[in-house]
């Protein structure tokens, strides 16, 4: 059975509907444009999660666009804006493209269950 909520996004408020999970990880690197920092799935996350190819692991998530989605730390992300995420690099490239204002969705897998998210790709 898929339970799908489809909500409003709030305005740009960073408090409107955030979740507070900048304090998950330490300090690591960098994070992207929505506020999170990702990075490769390993062979024995994939086993966990049941995963045989694609998607990319969500390794911090700061205030912003991913947190006030939902996002968490240990999602596993396998599809951002109708398109299948292959690798790193190929999930880099999909959210650079994405035009400033758009809403967009996201397939996560968290655990064993797999939920869409929406999230609007921040102004500069």
């Amino acid at each position: 059975m898929l339970d799908l909520r489809i909500t409003e996004l709030p305005d740009e408020d960073p408090l409107a509907g955030g979740h507070d999970n900048q304090d998950r990880a330490p300090e690591l690197s960098k994070p992207n444009r929505i506020g999170m920092v990702v990075g490769k799935l390993r062979p024995d996350q994939r086993e966990q999660l049941g995963i045989e190819q694609g998607g990319v692991l969500v390794e911090q998530v700061r205030e912003g666009p991913a947190a006030q989605a939902g996002l968490a730390v240990g999602d596993a992300i396998l599809m951002l804006d109708q398109q299948a995420i292959d690798d790193l690099p190929g999930f880099n490239r999909i959210l650079e493209s994405l035009e400033a204002g758009r809403t967009v969705s996201l397939l996560i897998q968290r655990g064993e269950g797999r939920m869409f998210y929406a999230l609007r790709i921040p102004k500069p």
